[in-house]
């Protein structure tokens, strides 16, 4: 399948992650630039807010349902701004007049390189996914794939429903739909199936909602406006660790769903406590806090890590803006000192609440309690936290970055007000250390949020990383500047100097990478969870994929598909159109599978299993002596799938390599 046919998919995805968000960008009285700049957030909370909906008034999912949550968030946005308007005249549409809209060169000019930047990111994504219809083949995607064929089967998107994948006994716990549910819609619209729509809304949401969600975080920080935003632009598509290492690792589509507008959420946060770099914000703080906390909608049912990730990135912001206000009415009078000494006292115990608070949630316990055993030294972890790498094949390309983050950091501390930017970094710089050198109890207790998993963490470092060295760029380009002085005419002076100081910086950078500005690197890391070299990596070979895929055309009776996951068996029921008893390694088995995963190979002879046989529905067996990721033997915890050659009662009916299809003959129960 070629790119050029994958067009309607991509075009509905992205209006997916557009249109409900200009409209309540509109309701909110957005100007243009940041209308643009802030519609992917506003879309994920809409379609957050509508599975929301749906869940609670057991609606199904479709575009009626998506759209009914866009109307709600607008008409929140709509009746702040209403009431804006009415307390504060000087207010149009929740924004100041004297500070409505950028100027219209500088917003033409941050639109058109955030557009530059989309583009270049669906190429690199696209040259790593390879085609529109390849297979993920790393250890979540299958369920993934697998969630978003239910989603288009059933019409439903609840976490309920999405969680009920791999849930067949007692109650299906949380999981988060909104990816599976966007997905599933594009599916659904297009008719393109699971695997298509996945990678496709997974290739909008890096090139389209990413990069307008940092230069959002960008504009709102009003250091330099434009170079900030363009720095930015340029910055992230060469940046490993986000959006390329969660297309690969995992692999974690619905964390990159949340990690892709976090920085549209910061940019809230900035905006309501006014920590920007002159201390004055664009949207009026109501509108700033509501349209922040619908958000957190957007977010939770995106992946609830990233409002961690968020709340993480917001407590240095917090801490910015009170601790100046706690010192002047500590040093003001003792009224003052009581004062300084309740916010301190109300923090906290805000703290503590909230500590204690989670402790009692069993599922975020159960997430916390995950602990991934150490990887390296923590001083290593650091290094490569500093230039947000995890891979050695782009030292060239994230140590150009790191030095821009270095004099980002020198910058923002000369500046007070954007310090916490600098403290924000460090912190998810140290969560990270923590999550990749040392299994201490302190390393559970803060990195926990994230499943102790250091490429989640990872991944959200480019929120605070590539402001900062996009703000690195502005020591560049006064130094060019000045170099200009001191090297031209006096009449080359004003705008062209500074149209040339631009250039030369641009220039520096670009030197400063390698070929092709390092692209072929983060193309190589999509391409690893698409076409790994390890072949024990590799879950589904071409031969097998055409097996389940002549299953589906020449026996369409609809009957269930039995096998061991480790053989690639997961995705036999998406690739076939069938349903199929194991659509991920790790699920919670009713009593009936449990009893085909040991003794499948007795269903002619033993009543029980042929019972379990038919009430499941099994009409095929697939086999495969070649195991994914063979070496760590999970394969072997399925004895009674494996081996079936010569079993009776099973036919062969198709055969490629190490793979084998067969047809399940009845049995007497």
């Amino acid at each position: 399948m070629s790119w050029i046919s994958a067009c309607a998919p991509l075009a509905v995805a992205i209006a997916l992650l557009v249109l409900p968000g200009l409209l309540v960008g509109l309701a909110a009285g957005l100007d243009r630039v940041r209308l643009w700049l802030f519609a992917p957030l506003l879309s994920v909370t809409s379609l957050g807010v509508g599975v929301a909906l749906g869940t609670v008034l057991r609606l199904g999912w479709g575009l009626g349902t998506a759209a009914l949550g866009a109307a709600g968030v607008a008409l929140a946005a709509g009746v702040v701004r209403l009431l804006l308007d009415r307390a504060a005249p000087l207010r149009v549409w929740g924004w100041t007049r004297r500070e409505r809209d950028l100027r219209s060169v500088d917003g033409a000019l941050v639109l058109a390189t955030t557009a530059v930047s989309m583009a270049a990111i669906a190429v690199v994504a696209a040259r790593g996914v390879g085609s529109p219809d390849a297979l993920q083949q790393t250890y979540d995607a299958a369920f993934h794939v697998n969630a978003v064929d239910h989603v288009i089967q059933t019409g439903r998107a609840s976490p309920s429903d999405i969680s009920g994948v791999t849930t067949f006994k007692g109650s299906p716990a949380f999981y988060p739909p909104l990816f599976h549910a966007v997905a599933g819609l594009v599916a659904i619209l297009t008719g393109c199936g699971a695997v298509v729509a996945c990678n496709i809304a997974a290739l909008a949401l890096s090139a389209v909602a990413w990069p307008a969600s940092l230069v959002a975080l960008a504009v709102t920080l009003r250091h330099s406006p434009r170079l900030l935003p363009v720095g930015a632009t340029l910055l992230a598509v060469v940046v490993q660790a986000f959006p390329y290492l969660l297309m690969y690792f995992g692999v974690l589509w619905p964390n990159a769903l949340g990690i892709a507008v976090m920085p549209a959420v910061v940019a809230l946060v900035v905006e309501a406590l006014r920590a920007t770099a002159d201390g004055r914000g664009a949207l009026a703080r109501p509108m700033a806090v509501v349209l922040g906390l619908l958000s957190v909608v957007g977010l939770y049912y995106s992946h609830p890590g990233t409002v961690f990730g968020v709340v993480a990135v917001a407590l240095p912001v917090l801490v910015a803006v009170l601790l100046p206000q706690v010192r002047r009415r500590y040093a003001a009078s003792r009224r003052g000192r009581l004062e300084a000494l309740a916010i301190v006292v109300a923090a906290v115990a805000v703290v503590v609440i909230a500590t204690v608070a989670m402790s009692t949630v069993p599922q975020l316990m159960r997430i916390r309690a995950f602990d991934w055993p150490t990887a390296g030294p923590m001083q290593g972890a650091m290094g490569n936290a500093l230039v947000m790498t995890t891979s050695p094949d782009a030292a060239t390309v994230t140590w150009a970055v790191g030095a821009l983050i270095v004099l980002g950091a020198v910058e923002c501390l000369r500046r007070h007000r954007l310090r916490w930017l600098v403290a924000a970094h460090a912190l998810l710089i140290y969560l990270y250390a923590l999550s990749v050198g040392t299994d201490a109890p302190l390393s559970a207790m803060l990195t926990g949020f994230w499943y102790n998993d250091s490429f989640r963490i990872m991944a959200m470092l480019p929120v605070t990383g590539v402001p900062l060295a996009a703000i690195g760029l502005a020591p560049v380009q006064r130094g060019c500047g000045r170099l200009l002085a001191e090297l031209t005419l006096d009449r080359w002076a004003g705008r062209g100097r500074e149209l040339g100081a631009w250039a030369l910086t641009v220039g520096l950078v670009v030197l400063a990478l390698p070929g092709t500005l390092g692209l072929g690197v983060p193309s190589k890391v999509v391409a690893g969870g698409y076409r790994p070299t390890n072949p024990e990596e590799v879950m589904v070979t071409p031969g097998e994929r055409q097996l389940y895929e002549q299953l589906g055309e020449r026996h369409g009776d609809g009957r269930a598909v039995v096998g061991n996951p480790w053989t690639g068996a997961a995705y036999a029921g998406v690739l076939s159109g069938h349903p199929v008893l194991w659509p991920h390694f790790a699920i919670v088995t009713d009593d009936d599978r449990n009893l085909l995963r040991h003794h499948f190979k007795e269903y002619q002879s033993d009543r029980a299993v042929c019972a379990a046989v038919q009430r499941l529905g099994v009409g095929y067996a697939v086999d495969d002596t070649n195991h994914y990721r063979g070496s760590n033997q999970y394969w072997r915890g399925f004895p009674g799938m494996n081996d079936l050659d010569g079993v009776p009662g099973l036919q062969v009916i198709g055969r490629s390599g190490t793979a084998t299809v067969y047809s399940v003959a009845p049995c007497q129960a």
